[in-house]
């Protein structure tokens, strides 16, 4: 079940005539007022927002709001009357934030101090090899039972003691249930969690109002630091999962030409460093989603990038990377692709295969909030619509996930395919300066 602890104290409440707690707005425009009292799951007492209010107010997704309450026109939920404070400010005060996407951004200049006690060394190792900043991002890849999720503990654990200034947030997903316990037991900070028994739209609904939530707290000026622990989530699409069951069974020939986007509005109009740690706006954007391309076209054509040529949209002033950056790969088999990550559009995923006999199509493949429509096409014309339901797919890799513990089959994703996608991104980096086309070294092969 989802789970959060050590309870914001300005968050509780709702009384007969008073109300806080943090909004999250549907999709017809009005919201709620959810709380950590109530795992943030919806509830008959959430404080209802009219689309007005939060038109009127300005407010946005993840905000802490509070303010008076007045009966319901109908139903059971009391109804917010007017605002008074916003992320524990003042109607006035908030109205002159600076939107997050506005924010500017700088790399990491404060260092977070993990050492604690003797008898932990792992943090100290981490201060001398791989040290921490207020806006660094981490990856830890290692194989099943090695001890990861104790260091996630303990770097939150070392955090909140040297850095009390910070509030930690640690987000879990796809956790065993005794997993999100011992979590909350043994960090001393806000948990928030998802388990695995709730189901993929919980996943997504939760993982997306807590980055939002985040968001709200830079807006705010309040020093936060986000853990995420999170699932490769594409692999739970049902589209890319059947993609690549169809090619594998030779419905369009062999492949010879791939593409997969990403357009993503939140960072429009404003330039991101290629290569830096960024501290604010989700630094290095394009770098991040460019793997998740990068690794669904793997995935899908089930073959392994040779080299990788990269081409960006540079600011003529500051020589800055703009927010749209283009990169061609050559597979081992010959097939090329193209993927192109943008945040000058609105979102968008799709991924096309274009192979010998046909053409295989996902407009919006890793869009998770509906059915998507894998087409085959065959002389330019539609032949076949196939739509799909993500729970399948989501189902299916718990299965394999729960098999893979057990030790009766081998883990579907090993952890040396992130470092595969990362040394394609190095290649891509390489390409971007040199003007030329990278060769990619295999992490298997050690080359």
């Amino acid at each position: 079940m989802s789970t959060a602890t050590r309870n914001d104290k300005n968050e509780t409440t709702a009384t007969n005539d008073y109300g806080a707690g943090y909004l999250e707005i549907s999709e017809k425009g009005f919201g709620f007022l959810r709380t950590a009292q109530n795992h943030f799951h919806p509830k008959p007492s959430d404080i209802f927002v009219t689309p007005d209010t939060i038109k009127r107010s300005f407010l946005r997704e993840g905000s802490l709001v509070a303010g008076p309450t007045q009966p319901p026109h109908r139903g059971n939920s009391p109804q917010l009357k007017s605002v008074e404070k916003v992320n524990d400010m003042v109607f006035e005060d908030y109205t002159k934030t600076v939107r997050f996407e506005n924010l500017t951004t700088i790399d990491p200049i404060e260092k977070f101090r993990l050492e604690t006690s003797p008898d932990i060394i792992e943090t100290r190792v981490i201060d001398m090899v791989t040290p921490l900043g207020k806006g660094t991002r981490g990856l830890i890849v290692a194989s099943p039972r090695t001890g990861k999720t104790t260091i996630l503990k303990q770097i939150a654990n070392a955090i909140t003691e040297n850095h009390p200034e910070v509030h930690v947030l640690v987000l879990l997903i796809d956790e065993r249930p005794e997993e999100v316990t011992d979590f909350q037991r043994s960090v001393k900070a806000e948990v928030v969690a998802s388990s695995n028994d709730q189901d993929l739209e919980t996943h997504v609904r939760l993982s997306r109002f807590m980055i939002e939530r985040c968001r709200r707290m830079v807006e705010a000026a309040r020093k936060a630091n986000l853990l995420l622990g999170v699932a490769q989530v594409f692999r739970f699409e049902s589209s890319t999962a059947r993609l690549k069951e169809r090619l594998a069974a030779g419905q369009i020939g062999k492949p010879i030409f791939a593409r997969s986007d990403f357009s993503f509005p939140a960072a429009q109009g404003h330039a991101r460093k290629w290569i830096n740690d960024l501290s604010v706006a989700g630094g290095g954007p394009i770098a991040d989603v460019g793997v998740h391309c990068i690794d669904t076209l793997r995935y899908i054509l089930q073959d392994e990038v040779v080299r990788v040529s990269g081409r960006g949209l540079f600011d003529n002033n500051s020589g800055d990377m703009e927010a749209a950056a283009s990169l061609t790969l050559e597979f081992s088999t010959g097939t090329l692709a193209s993927v192109m990550v943008s945040f000058r559009a609105e979102y968008r995923t799709p991924i096309e295969v274009v192979g010998e006999t046909g053409v295989l199509r996902a407009d919006d493949a890793l869009n998770v909030e509906k059915p998507i429509n894998v087409e085959l096409l065959r002389a330019g014309a539609v032949v076949e619509t196939e739509t799909l339901s993500n729970r399948l797919a989501y189902a299916r890799q718990v299965d394999e996930f729960a098999l893979a513990v057990e030790g009766k089959s081998e883990f579907s994703v090993p952890g040396e395919q992130g470092w595969q996608n990362q040394i394609i991104l190095d290649a891509a980096y390489r390409s971007l300066r040199s003007g030329k086309m990278e060769e990619v070294r295999s992490v298997t092969s050690g080359q």
